[in-house]
């Protein structure tokens, strides 16, 4: 990987603009090893920065060997052509690009961003499930997201922060991503010198979750003939989280702390079949080098 930027900053404008170079070879891969990805950003600044437009593009490659898809999914299948699958299959080839506003209020009480990003992959992998095992098929995926963030901190001891992010768009109708197509977060945190405590509730929406599933025969069929597969979706339900979190620092290096997840008791889907339905609590002791 190589890469190259040049950029400058006036009193209205920071821009940088570059590119990055990989070179990817998968063994036995008929595609182009060679990628460019284009680097940009542009802010358009003003004195105060109560208003903060931003157009940004990026890239880059995501892996597809087998300890790259293990760690992303300890479920996946490994019996079969998998060895096959993956020396033929190219690397995942991601493009960004976003543009969004952001800015701060009220001498830093306040500020807030909202942005869109479009992105575009190539060969990427969809995962899907049939029984219990997790499988691939790699196809190109084309997404529209929508975020949004707010920061209120009316005091030095007192921050809340509230964000939010849809999926507005997705170019497939039977392909599903396995996540939630929106996404909200609230963050209430308490800080002291001393003592530090964090509330953190959140809300996602039901995750449409890819299967190969059997189509129902239309009873014309030979008895000796495989069934039928065809790309289908089990849909969830949203999940409501609470999570608690507090720290005391006895001295410079050590502190203790406790936390609490999911206290509401709701399932939280890791994967399909696979998931935590109950609330989780830990205590710890924290040393700093």
């Amino acid at each position: 990987m190589a890469g190259m930027r040049y950029g400058f900053s006036g009193k209205r404008l920071e821009f940088v603009l570059g590119a990055d170079y990989y070179y990817d070879k998968v063994a036995e891969s008929v595609d182009s090893p060679h990628h460019i990805f284009p680097s940009l950003k542009m802010t358009w600044k003003n004195s105060e920065q109560t208003f903060v437009p931003y157009v940004e593009v990026d890239g880059g490659i995501k892996r597809h060997d087998f300890a790259s898809l293990k760690y992303a999914n300890p479920f996946l299948a490994t019996t079969g052509d998998i060895g096959v699958k993956l020396a033929s299959s190219p690397n995942e080839s991601v493009y960004n690009g976003r543009i969004g506003i952001g800015g701060v209020l009220g001498r830093g009480v306040f500020s807030y961003n909202l942005s869109a990003e479009l992105s575009f992959a190539n060969d990427h992998f969809y995962w899907y499930s049939y029984g219990a095992d997790y499988y691939f098929t790699s196809a190109y995926q084309h997404s529209l997201r929508i975020d949004g963030s707010v920061l209120l901190r009316p005091a030095s001891w007192f921050e809340a922060e509230l964000k939010a992010g849809v999926y507005a768009w997705e170019n497939y109708d039977n392909h599903y991503s396995n996540r939630p197509n929106f996404e909200t977060a609230l963050k209430l945190s308490f800080i002291a010198r001393r003592f530090t405590a964090d509330v953190n509730l959140a809300y996602r929406g039901g995750i449409k979750w890819m299967t190969l599933a059997e189509v129902e025969s239309d009873g014309n069929y030979e008895m000796s003939a495989p069934p039928t597969l065809e790309f289908s979706h089990v849909k969830t339900d949203n999940e409501l989280t609470l999570g608690l979190y507090a720290e005391y620092r006895i001295n410079n290096r050590w502190g203790v702390y406790a936390e609490g997840r999911n206290l509401t008791g709701s399932k939280v889907y890791e994967w399909l079949g696979y998931y935590r339905d109950s609330a989780e609590g830990l205590l710890g002791v924290k040393f700093t080098f």
